[in-house]
C-alpha cells in the first residue's frame, strides 16, 4: 500500500489567532468553539471547531 502525500495542502507554518467562546447549557456540556479571529462571520461557518468543553486542556498542563 502506498502512502501518497498531496503537496497542494497549505503550509504549516502559517500563523493566525485563534479566539475561543464557551456556551454554557443547564443539562448538557458546556461546549468551546474554537476558529480564527481575523476571519469574517460567513467565513467562520467554514472555519471552526467545537466539541464538550472538558475535552480541551490548558497549554500549560501539557507543555
Amino acid at each position: 500500500m502506498a502512502v501518497h502525500s498531496d503537496t497542494t495542502d497549505t503550509p504549516r507554518n502559517r500563523s493566525f489567532d485563534l479566539h475561543s467562546v464557551v456556551v454554557s447549557y443547564e443539562h448538557r456540556a458546556d461546549r468551546c468553539t474554537i476558529y480564527p479571529r481575523d476571519r469574517s462571520h460567513y467565513e467562520r461557518l467554514e472555519t471552526w471547531l467545537s466539541a464538550d468543553r472538558d475535552a480541551f486542556v490548558s497549554l500549560c498542563e501539557m507543555r
